[in-house]
């Protein structure tokens, strides 16, 4: 209180010029701030959003290239899926066989006579071939060969014969003798024996 009253009776010069001597004193104590260490404060969090944008837009294209794998993995899964039912990996002579024998039984056709021929490398593949000996009308032949084509396992007729069936005129019986071949991917590729490649030892 008596602080007080003095201070009231302070002459006006004495009075700024102890109001000038405590600002002065605040001033470049470090109590002061003119706003530069805010100015600081925002720099620091404007730095820190620009990395934590730079951070995002990298984990975004991260994940973009991470689902275009994922997509492109599972187009390569389904075609090797496709892929290994047409041509599979393993294939026995008992399997051909029973193969064969759907497609006479479907055609209607007339077994007369099986010959396995032996079993060649042609590059990537192994050629299973058989050679038979059928006979039926010329539709039930027709439909032979449009099983064979678009049988899901790769079947190809690597040749045929038509007779009739017998000496005589035609009785709408024919007698045909066709080599049919059957593919598996083979253990041992030979290369070489791909049209248009040329290996280098």
């Amino acid at each position: 209180m008596n602080f007080l009253l003095k201070l009231a009776f302070i002459p006006s010069k004495q009075l700024g010029f102890f109001a000038l001597v405590i600002g002065g004193l605040f001033y470049v104590s470090p109590f002061f701030d003119d706003g530069s260490s805010l100015d600081m404060t925002i720099n620091g969090l404007r730095n820190q959003i620009t990395q934590e944008e730079e951070r995002k837009v990298k984990t975004e294209q991260v994940l973009g290239e991470r689902d275009r794998l994922q997509e492109t993995l599972a187009k390569l899964t389904d075609q090797y899926e496709v892929l290994s039912r047409k041509i599979p990996s393993e294939l026995t002579s008992s399997e051909v066989n029973k193969q064969i024998n759907e497609l006479i039984q479907e055609a209607k056709l007339k077994s007369l006579a099986r010959k396995p021929l032996p079993e060649k490398n042609i590059g990537i593949l192994d050629e299973i071939p058989y050679e038979l000996t059928l006979q039926g009308t010329f539709n039930e032949i027709g439909q032979f060969i449009n099983d064979v084509s678009t049988s899901e396992r790769v079947i190809l007729v690597k040749s045929f014969n038509l007779t009739s069936a017998s000496n005589q005129l035609y009785s709408g019986q024919l007698t045909f003798k066709v080599v049919i071949s059957a593919y598996k991917l083979s253990s041992k590729p030979d290369l070489t024996k791909l049209p248009g490649l040329r290996v280098t030892q």
